[in-house]
């Protein structure tokens, strides 16, 4: 087990690298806890009014093709405000993904290639590798920003919609009138 990185207080994203020679083929376990800096930071880098309690666990270890199987685990507290009232919203997110890394040079040689797959069989495609080495934080704050509500709400709150008219009634519309009978109305009849 690799202890969790202790982040210094100029530390402003929430990022950890892991290099594949420090890996093996049985998981190694990361867990990382951002820090009040971090969370800060991340909460003005995806648009919430704050962040807080993110904790990763990472599984790290080697895959037979010579990759890096990361499974990750992932809990947050997010503050946003309401699209409706413009009050605090809190959600707990806690999500489980997996992402496979494989060396960026391999990837490029098999985008040369033709693939046809069925479309049930379509997998995640894998993650650049470059110089054997991940930033495990980053992906996991890339799953993050991905499960945010983009439109939260405090419970029990409903948004009617736009009205025009009054008590919602739909306003009336007058007949429509063409050009040429506004034209029409300045000629002089003869």
């Amino acid at each position: 087990m690799i202890p969790s990185r202790a982040a210094s207080d100029d530390t402003v994203k929430f990022s950890h690298i892991v290099s594949r020679a420090d890996l093996g083929t049985e998981d190694t376990l990361i867990v990382l806890s951002a820090t009040s800096h971090e969370c800060a930071a991340l909460a003005h880098r995806l648009g919430v009014v704050g962040i807080k309690n993110v904790v990763l666990e990472a599984g790290l270890k080697i895959s037979s093709s010579g990759g890096v199987i990361a499974k990750m685990k992932l809990k947050a507290l997010v503050e946003q405000r309401c699209c409706v009232t413009l009050n605090p919203v809190q959600e707990s997110i806690s999500l489980s993904f997996t992402i496979t890394y494989r060396d960026a040079c391999d990837l490029e040689q098999d985008n040369e290639k033709e693939i046809f797959e069925d479309i049930d069989d379509v997998h995640e495609q894998p993650e650049p590798l470059f110089d054997g080495k991940i930033d495990i934080g980053v992906a996991a704050i890339e799953q993050l920003a991905l499960e945010i509500n983009p439109f939260p709400r405090v419970k029990g709150v409903e948004f009617d919609g736009f009205t025009t008219g009054p008590r919602g009634d739909e306003v009336s519309q007058p007949d429509k009138i063409g050009p040429f009978e506004v034209l029409s109305k300045l000629k002089p009849r003869i």
